[in-house]
């Protein structure tokens, strides 16, 4: 799904204050990427983050929704960040650290393997 580069735009002012990021394309849609972790996913006007058993509920507990694109089988998700998130930088960047830690944990699991 192509991005909307306004919104996008706006969650890198958002995020960039404290977490250096790398934009990249991902199938129409801009992956956000920080140390070389994927931890973000800018579909259409909305931004969805990594999650894990370890901070998923914080997700399921405001309601998000999942990203629909990822595939059961590649055992990634990422959900929809609130609107009351992406209208307050400090907690986005609170929420997108925990998605960085899901995107790091699956990476030190698999590099274990």
């Amino acid at each position: 799904m192509p991005y909307s580069a306004e919104f996008l735009a706006s969650v890198e002012a958002s995020l960039a204050v404290e977490l250096p990021l790398e934009v990249r394309p991902m199938f129409g849609g801009a992956g956000l990427v920080h140390r070389g972790l994927l931890f973000g996913i800018v579909a259409g006007s909305s931004l969805y983050l990594r999650t894990d058993s370890e901070n998923e509920d914080l997700f399921l507990r405001a309601g998000c929704r999942p990203f629909a694109d990822a595939p059961p089988e590649a055992g990634i998700a990422f959900y929809e960040v609130p609107k009351e998130v992406l209208g307050n930088p400090a907690l986005l960047r609170e929420w997108s650290r925990s998605a960085i830690g899901a995107a790091d944990r699956a990476r030190r699991a698999r590099d274990a393997q």
